[in-house]
Order: structure tokens, then C-alpha cells, then sequence
């Protein structure tokens, strides 16, 4: 699978070595550069922009600190939306308000791709580490590799509705 993660703080470098770890084809961006060092000695490609990261990728992950940041990254000129192509899935993993998720929902859909909010819990450290043996065994593993094997799944039943659990 092609994927992108924008948003390369402490939670998503990890999200982003989980993705690596499983065999993905991974693109990686950050505002600020050189948070990238890790991931690409690890095999992942940085890129130089948003529209970069979301280049020929079926499923962008963005990690970002808070509603300015996912506005400016997915709605501004050259953002996620304007970028990635028809069909392709934005992961929202950072937590975010509803109004926000609400107009990506509206703007991803009048693109012709899909929003999948995916709020993440828990420490950096978790999200970058192998399933704990404290979360019920019918929670184990990444949130971001179940959501991305939901996504890749073939998206939401019916568009704008939201999947059945497993």
C-alpha cells in the first residue's frame, strides 16, 4: 500500500515507523524539517511538500498538534485535499475538534476521496512500540495499522457513512 504521514512530531514518527514496519511504501513530510532522519535511514522517502506526500498515495495519515495546523495542511493552496487523488483515504490521527472534522468530511467528499477520523490515544512511546499485553486482546495492536487495514478494506460501505465495527 502507498501511504503518506504528514506530521512527523513524537506520535506521528512512531505511527510512521509502525506503518514502515509493515511493508508499506511510505512518503514523509514535515514543516519543520529533519525529523525525518530516522525514518528514511529506515527506508521511508521524505518529500519536500504536502502535494508530494500525497503524490500516487491511497492512503495520507496526518498527525498534526491542533485544528490550525489540519486546516492549513489539508485545506490550504497545494494541502491534502487539492492533492490527493480521487479515491484516496486522509487519516486524521491527531485530535481534532468537530467543526474541523466536519468541513474535511464536506471538502474530501466534494474531491472525490474519503475522511477517516482516527483520533489516537496513548503516548508516543506506545504508538511506536508492538502491541501491550495490557489492552484487551480485542484491542491489541496500532490504532493506525487497524485503521489503515479498515481504509484499505475498500472505504466506508456507503459514502459518508461510517463503518460497522469487525
Amino acid at each position: 500500500m502507498k501511504i503518506g504521514v504528514i506530521g512527523l512530531g513524537r506520535m506521528g514518527r512512531g505511527i510512521a515507523g509502525r506503518v514502515l514496519g509493515a511493508g508499506h511504501d511510505l512518503a514523509v513530510y514535515n514543516r519543520t524539517s529533519g525529523k525525518d532522519a530516522d525514518l528514511v535511514a529506515a527506508g521511508a522517502r521524505s518529500v519536500a511538500s504536502i502535494a508530494l506526500a500525497c503524490e500516487q498515495r491511497d492512503v495520507v495519515v496526518t498527525m498534526l498538534a491542533d485544528d490550525a495546523a489540519l486546516d492549513a495542511v489539508a485545506l490550504g493552496a497545494g494541502g491534502v485535499r487539492d492533492s490527493l487523488p480521487v479515491g484516496a483515504i486522509h487519516m486524521v490521527m491527531g485530535t481534532h475538534g468537530v467543526g474541523i472534522v466536519r468541513a474535511l468530511t464536506a471538502a474530501h467528499a466534494a474531491a472525490g476521496q474519503t475522511l477517516v477520523a482516527a483520533p489516537v490515544l496513548g503516548r508516543p512511546d506506545a504508538a511506536a512500540s508492538a502491541p501491550s499485553a495490557r489492552v484487551p486482546k480485542r484491542r491489541r495492536g496500532s490504532m493506525a495499522i487497524t485503521c489503515l487495514r479498515r481504509a484499505s478494506s475498500g472505504g466506508p460501505s456507503r459514502p459518508g457513512r461510517p463503518r460497522s465495527r469487525p
